[in-house]
Parts: C-alpha cells; sequence; structure tokens
C-alpha cells in the first residue's frame, strides 16, 4: 500500500495559489506541478500545451504552469495528483513506478536500442499496458517526454570497462529495477533527491551519478566531476499526468482538446530534447573541465549482457514491474510491440 502524505510546505504552497484571484471565467483551471525550470524543454512544451488547450477551448479551460518546483517536488506533485489535490504533473517514469511497477519496464538499462524505439513501444502494446494500470491508480496519460540517453559521470576514472564500475558510489533514479542493473555491474547504488545532488557530489557522499549531457549540464555536474563516460545505458521518458477523475468529469470535446495537445507538445519537445543534449554536450566539451570518453563497441555489449543475462532474471523474479514483468520484457526484446499500434 503506498504511503499517502503530502508534506506541510506543499500544502500551504497550494493553498496559497488556489487561493488566488482567478481574473479568467474559465470553467475549469488546471494546475501544472513541474519541477524543471524555464530552461528545460519540458517546461517550454508545457507552456506550448497551455496555449494550445486555452486556444482551443475557447477559453473554457484555464491552464497554469508551476515550474521549478513551486507546488513542491516531482514526487510530492505526483502524490498532488494522485490525491486529486492538483491537476497535471509531469514525473520521470522512475517516479510513476512507486504507483505502477510496470512503468519500471521503460527505465530497464539498455532495453532499448534507439529513442524512437521507446515511443515506438509506449505507442504500442506496451504503452497500452502500462496506462492501462495508470488508470487504476487515478492517473491519466496526455504523452510522453523525452529526456536521452543516460551516461556516468564520475569523480575516479573514465568508465572503459565493466571493472571501472567495481564499488562505485552512484546516484540513481528511484527505480529497484535499475537498482538491480547497478548492482550487477558491481557499483554500490543509492538515490538522492536531485536538488541535493550536487552538493552530495562535492562533499563526496557519492562518487557518480548518470544524467543525460543536457542534465549534467544544467546541474552543473561538470564542476564537482571529472569524468563524463558515454554508456547510454537507459532512458527515462517523462510524462504528463493528469488526475484521472477530473478528466473523468469533463465533456468529450474538452477531453479530446487535452489530449491532442498534450501529444503536439509531446511531439515538439522530442526534437527540442534532442537538440539540448547535442548543444549541452558540445558545451561540456568546450569547457575543458570534464573528460569525455566513448565506449567501444565491445564494451558496451558487456554491459548489455550484464543487464540481461544477471539483472534482467533477478528483476523478472522479483517482479519489479509488475506481476506482467516477464511479458513486456519479452515484448519489447523480440520487437513485436512495434508492429502492434493501438
Amino acid at each position: 500500500m503506498i504511503a499517502v502524505h503530502v508534506f506541510l510546505a506543499s500544502v500551504f504552497t497550494l493553498a496559497a495559489v488556489a487561493g488566488a484571484p482567478d481574473s479568467s471565467q474559465a470553467a475549469y483551471t488546471l494546475r501544472v506541478g513541474i519541477g524543471h525550470n524555464p530552461r528545460s524543454s519540458w517546461v517550454k512544451a508545457m507552456m506550448r500545451f497551455q496555449e494550445e488547450v486555452e486556444v482551443q477551448s475557447g477559453g473554457q479551460i484555464k491552464v497554469n504552469v508551476y515550474h521549478s518546483g513551486q507546488l513542491g517536488s516531482t514526487q510530492q506533485t505526483l502524490e498532488m495528483v494522485y490525491l486529486d489535490a492538483i491537476e497535471i504533473a509531469v514525473p520521470g517514469a522512475a517516479q510513476v513506478e512507486a504507483y505502477v511497477p510496470e512503468a519500471g519496464v521503460i527505465v530497464l538499462p539498455y532495453i532499448w536500442k534507439t529513442e524512437q524505439q521507446m515511443f515506438a513501444a509506449l505507442d504500442c502494446r506496451p504503452g497500452e499496458i502500462i496506462e492501462a494500470q495508470f488508470g487504476k491508480m487515478n492517473f491519466h496519460s496526455l504523452g510522453w517526454f523525452a529526456n536521452g540517453f543516460r551516461c556516468v559521470t564520475n569523480s575516479r576514472k573514465p568508465i572503459e570497462s565493466i571493472e571501472d564500475m567495481k564499488g562505485l558510489k552512484v546516484r540513481v533514479i528511484p527505480s529497484p529495477a535499475v537498482m538491480e542493473y547497478f548492482k550487477a555491474v558491481g557499483a554500490a547504488p543509492v538515490h538522492i533527491d536531485w536538488v541535493e545532488l550536487y552538493e552530495a557530489l562535492k562533499m563526496g557522499v557519492v562518487d557518480a551519478q548518470e544524467n543525460p549531457p543536457f542534465f549534467v549540464y544544467l546541474g552543473r555536474m561538470h564542476e564537482v566531476q571529472k569524468y563524463y563516460s558515454l554508456t547510454r545505458h537507459m532512458n527515462e521518458p517523462g510524462v504528463i499526468i493528469m488526475n484521472r477523475k477530473f478528466y473523468d468529469k469533463l465533456e468529450p470535446r474538452l477531453q479530446e482538446i487535452l489530449d491532442t495537445a498534450g501529444r503536439n507538445a509531446a511531439r515538439w519537445q522530442h526534437t527540442e530534447m534532442q537538440k539540448d543534449n547535442d548543444e549541452m554536450l558540445e558545451q561540456l566539451k568546450a569547457s575543458g573541465s570534464i573528460e569525455i570518453n566513448e565506449l567501444s563497441e565491445t564494451a558496451i555489449e558487456s554491459f548489455q549482457k550484464i543487464a540481461r543475462e544477471k539483472a534482467y532474471p533477478v528483476i523478472i523474479e522479483k517482479q519489479l514491474c509488475g506481476p506482467q514483468t516477464r511479458e513486456l520484457i519479452e515484448m519489447i526484446l523480440s520487437d513485436t510491440s512495434m508492429s502492434q499500434e493501438r
């Protein structure tokens, strides 16, 4: 059973927001909680979502986007959606795992060859299975955001083989399945909140972390880490999660406006995120403050082998991605999902 609690700071913030005068005559107001700052394509995409929804609904729906954690942490805003306290949150797939374990299959290391394959699968049978579970937890998905493939930074040495991961204290996303993988390669995984990560790295609480280039640069990881190894081991998309009860009470025309705006925002964001990651990787190289290395094909294959032959069996046995763990993993690895469009 999920422990349900909303932190007082978030409640007070939410109360202030709810009590603020609304100058619009909208029939419905959507409050969107998102942890990213305005530089992020996630926030920019939600601003496009806001504009499209307000225009297409003829002013019937008002959208207020609260970025930079104004309503609380990512986990707190997701909890608020679950509890009917706000209407929309934009978490990563790992945060959703606390409510829908099936979402954990999305972030399994080395399960995706490309980001295109991941989004194709989310639009086919695997996505259908996962989103069916969303509905049971008072969630409705409006679209999936890109993040990019995650790679490892650390303060010790370049990661060139599995041997280099042994004993490394790595900050990872809050996913039991991801933790199993890092244990399998000999690392010591631990979850630390994003807002605390810079100081944790600076103080040596952990040796390493893993993120796409944009977030490495945005989080100034290159100031406190010496090496960035392009392991490209996993991808954690974001998801626009809406309160299901609120969605269900809307007339079909307004539901379609929200679904369409979510899909449009996501499509735009995918392109922007790729641009951001490419640009920030070049910025990191130009900074001269962090050494960046590609892994050999042989090294990538060895990491993939450990993931699939050592970590996956444990993940399947423990059903870390829900009762359908085996089915989802086999479906994705066999690529049957690509031809089973909804």
